[in-house]
Order: structure tokens, then C-alpha cells, then sequence
């Protein structure tokens, strides 16, 4: 909408803009968000949590994972 073209107008509405990129973030498969985004334009990515990169394949072939006992 106008009400949000520029930077200002962003800033000043920002928990309206957040709380609808929330919702529809949260209505959709990470992927289709990832794949809506990267249709559009929209600089995105997966923020991994801890468990996903001790699940992810690459962390483990670049041996970044390391067990402590």
C-alpha cells in the first residue's frame, strides 16, 4: 500500500508490517516461503537453529561438528 513506500513509513509501521509477515510466514512450508520470496525478487534465507545444522550434511563433511566429553 502507499502508506508504506517509503523507509519512514516502514519504519513507523513496522509491528503491522512484522505481524503480517509473521502470519503469512507462519501460514506456509518453509520452503514455499523460501521459493515465493526467491520468485519475487525477495533476498532470503533458512536461519538454521542448533538442531538443524547438527542434522545438516555439510556441517558434518567440513567437520565443524566436534563431540566434547
Amino acid at each position: 500500500p502507499d502508506q508504506y513506500q517509503r523507509g519512514e513509513q516502514r519504519l513507523a509501521g513496522r509491528e503491522v508490517i512484522n505481524g503480517l509477515i509473521a502470519d503469512w510466514v507462519g501460514a506456509l512450508p518453509l520452503d514455499e516461503v523460501l521459493a515465493r520470496c526467491d520468485a519475487a525478487g525477495v533476498p532470503c534465507g533458512h536461519i538454521m537453529d542448533i538442531a538443524d545444522i547438527f542434522e545438516h550434511p555439510q556441517y558434518a563433511a567440513r567437520g565443524n561438528l566436534q563431540t566434547v566429553q
